[in-house]
């Protein structure tokens, strides 16, 4: 089990529109079958950040779900 450090936060920036991705990056499916929003969440988790503000924009609609499967993230819309 990972050690929450009680005072570390991180900031997720996800606000961009991907237009040379042709959509939100963080949709983008990267390693172990994950999207990239749901990997840089878990990688957040497993370093003990105590809590992730996932700042969204641009789709934040279709991004906003996949932030709330993580217990320690909170997204914000810019």
């Amino acid at each position: 089990m990972t050690q929450v450090l009680p005072q570390v936060c991180a900031v997720l920036l996800a606000a961009g529109e991907g237009v040379r991705m042709s959509g939100p990056k963080g949709l983008l499916l990267w390693l172990d079958g994950l999207t990239l929003i749901e990997y840089q969440l878990r990688e957040l988790a497993e370093a003990g950040v105590a809590e992730t503000f996932v700042v969204l924009g641009a789709e934040a609609d279709r991004l906003e779900p996949w932030a709330r499967r993580f217990p320690r993230a909170r997204a914000v819309r810019n």
